[in-house]
């Protein structure tokens, strides 16, 4: 059996490090960058996962800023090396919003990321769970094969949905929603325990092979 190789490399320009590990005839190359992206003239933040999990937190600042990892396999050293190469972080920027994706054929890609409150989130992935924490006023998440975490302080201010498939979605809300919630789930159950109050917003919660469970203020306890 051939010895695991492993490899880290830190790059001066940025809080980068790649990691590369070789066992037997399989060989993976990882790599993670956390450095703060501008958001100035920004409302939409749409982040692309693969096979990885998205995680977005409320954060006291103006930019955004966590790690972002991705990896990529190969079946031998130099076809890893090339397709590492063609590995790198997109930022598209167009009509207030900005697009993050990982560009090239990567087998995961995962964000872990604090932003300023209020901004607006388009996040989608596969094969892991969507989780956001803080001041989100709109949201569309979308993921499959694993769950949808929502624990938001405040109501919401638009209409926004999360969509997952063999997933649970779960919906926490400090004060009132805000929203009138819809639900449609098969082979689980929802139960939403909202304060009722009228509103012009709609939360969209759409599962299958799960459940949905939403609290809102006194409702939480």
């Amino acid at each position: 059996m051939r010895t695991p190789i492993l490899a880290t490399f830190l790059l001066a320009c940025s809080a980068c490090s790649i990691d590369f590990s070789s066992i037997g005839d399989s060989h993976r190359a990882s790599k993670s960058i956390n450095k703060p992206i501008n958001l100035e003239g920004i409302h939409t933040l749409r982040l692309l996962g693969v096979n990885g999990s998205i995680h977005a937190t409320t954060a006291p600042q103006s930019n955004c800023n966590g790690p972002i990892r991705w990896s990529v396999s190969a079946k031998s050293e130099e076809a890893l090396s090339v397709k590492a190469e063609k590995l790198r972080l997109l930022e598209q920027r167009k009509d207030g919003v900005l697009t993050l994706s990982v560009a090239g054929e990567p087998n995961s890609v995962s964000f872990d990321l604090g932003v300023p409150a209020g901004l607006i989130l388009d996040l989608k992935t596969s094969n892991d769970e969507i989780r956001i924490t803080g001041a989100f006023h709109s949201f569309q998440l979308d993921t499959s094969n694993d769950d949808i975490i929502i624990e938001l302080t405040e109501g919401l201010s638009a209409d926004s949905k999360a969509d997952t498939s063999n997933g649970d979605i779960e919906v926490t809300c400090m004060t009132a929603l805000n929203a009138m919630v819809k639900t449609d789930t098969s082979n689980g159950k929802s139960t939403v325990r909202t304060i009722q109050a009228d509103s012009p917003h709609e939360l969209t919660l759409d599962t299958s092979n799960g459940d949905i469970e939403v609290k809102d203020g006194l409702e939480r306890k």
